[in-house]
């Protein structure tokens, strides 16, 4: 054994504060001659056994950053005079009439936003007019438009873009994306949340600007995942 003697298996065990058994395991793993918590031990293997453990303590213990949940809200969890953000699609000025509070909502050109009672959206919804299922407007609020009594909504958000729209949205440069990501209705920003996050996952995501817009646009948290 090289090195000046200068402590035993034990005495070093006890000075790392763990069992002289794991001490015994990682000298025999380096090929140091060692037979019991008895053996003296060179400056050498003890240098070698301290750089080990030091190692391994003094690595810092991971975080799990999770994301912050979600509140879910269902179609009964809504008061019938509460506002729902909406925005219009048509070119010019565009009036939607409440059939239950016969309130008149101006839309003033394509992009505008307003809020509209739930209880005027779900009567226009449940009779099927054609501001809703033709859509001039565009329910913004994602809780909504996820339950179960909206899903002919949401399909018709679904098929207003296919596959090849959503890849030119994803694939325009940075300052015309985050024009045309605002506008897009909350079936369309999922699906391209939806594929940021899994090549994101799979390690090929390359375009953090966007996720920023993203976030920012729908407050998801891509910022975490940098």
């Amino acid at each position: 054994m090289k090195g000046k003697i200068t402590m035993k298996v034990f005495e070093l065990a006890k000075e790392i504060g763990v069992p002289s058994s794991d001490v015994v395991a990682l000298l025999k793993e380096n090929e140091v001659p060692v037979k019991n918590h008895m053996t003296p031990l060179s400056d050498e293997a003890i240098e070698m056994v301290r750089a080990n453990y030091i190692t391994v303590q003094d690595e810092p213990e991971k975080v799990e950053v999770k994301e912050p949940k979600k509140v879910v809200k269902t179609d009964a969890d809504y008061r019938p005079e509460e506002m729902i953000p909406c925005r219009s699609l048509f070119a010019g000025v565009l009036l939607f009439t409440g059939d239950h509070t016969h309130m008149t909502y101006a839309f003033n050109g394509a992009g505008d936003r307003r809020n509209i009672e739930y209880q005027d959206l779900k009567a226009a919804m449940l009779q099927h007019k054609g501001s809703i299922f033709d859509p001039d407007i565009i329910i913004e609020d994602e809780n909504l438009i996820n339950d179960e009594h909206w899903f002919e909504v949401k399909e018709v958000y679904e098929n207003m873009f296919n596959e090849k729209d959503i890849e030119k949205v994803m694939n325009l440069p940075y300052r015309d994306f985050e024009k045309a990501f605002i506008q897009l209705p909350i079936t369309a920003k999922n699906r391209i949340i939806t594929t940021y996050a899994t090549q994101m996952e799979n390690g090929t995501f390359e375009q953090w600007n966007k996720a920023k817009i993203i976030d920012k646009v729908c407050g998801t948290r891509f910022d975490l995942k940098m």
